[in-house]
C-alpha cells in the first residue's frame, strides 16, 4: 500500500520547508530510515529520511518549493502500484495554502566593530559531513554538486576514491 511522505516539523518554530533537492530519483528503491531528500527549515538544512521502505514512486515538491509541515512531499510504495486516486485527491501547493508571513521587525540601527576577517561558512549536508568526519577529509577545497553548491554524500565519496594510497617505506 502507497505511503505519502509529508513535511515534518524538524523545529518548534518551522512553518514550511523547503525541498532543497532530491537524493532519490523516481523509481529508486528506497529502504526505511534512508535519506531521501534535502529539506531547509528556518535554522538549518537537514536530509529527511524514509520512514518505510519501497519505490519511490512519485516525487509532489520540487526543488525550491516552499512546502508547509504535514503537506505531500513524495508517495512511497510497490513497483506498478497504481497511485491515480491517492494524487488526484491531493490538493496542490500554492500562494493560498502557505500560512501568512509575519510582519518584520523593524530595524535597530547598532554601533558594530568593524569586521577584522572574512569568515566562509560550507554548504555540507549532514551525511556528507559525517562521512567526511570519519575518513579525515578535508572539505574547504571541495566543490559541491548538490543544489546551490551544496557538498553531498557523493562529493565526499569521490574525493575519498580519488586520493593516492598512502604508501610507506620501510
Amino acid at each position: 500500500m502507497a505511503t505519502l511522505i509529508e513535511m515534518p516539523e524538524l523545529s518548534d518554530a518551522m512553518v514550511t520547508g523547503r525541498v532543497l533537492g532530491w537524493i532519490k530519483s523516481e523509481g529508486d528503491r528506497v529502504e526505511a530510515g534512508e535519506a531521501l531528500a534535502e529539506i531547509e527549515t528556518d535554522k538549518a538544512a537537514m536530509e529527511l529520511e524514509s520512514h518505510c521502505s519501497g519505490a519511490l514512486l512519485k516525487i509532489l515538491a520540487q526543488p525550491g518549493d516552499e512546502v508547509p509541515i504535514g503537506a505531500a512531499l513524495a508517495i512511497i510504495g510497490e513497483p506498478g502500484e497504481n497511485i491515480d486516486d491517492i494524487v488526484s485527491n491531493l490538493d496542490t501547493v500554492d500562494a493560498q495554502t502557505l500560512p501568512d508571513e509575519p510582519a518584520p521587525l523593524p530595524i535597530v540601527p547598532q554601533a558594530y566593530a568593524p569586521l577584522q576577517a572574512t569568515v566562509t561558512s560550507l554548504h555540507i549536508s549532514p551525511l556528507a559531513q559525517r562521512i567526511a568526519d570519519e575518513n579525515g577529509v578535508d572539505l574547504t577545497n571541495v566543490k559541491g554538486s548538490g543544489p546551490d553548491g551544496r557538498i553531498i554524500k557523493r562529493d565526499v565519496e569521490e574525493v575519498i576514491a580519488n586520493r593516492p594510497e598512502n604508501t610507506w617505506t620501510t
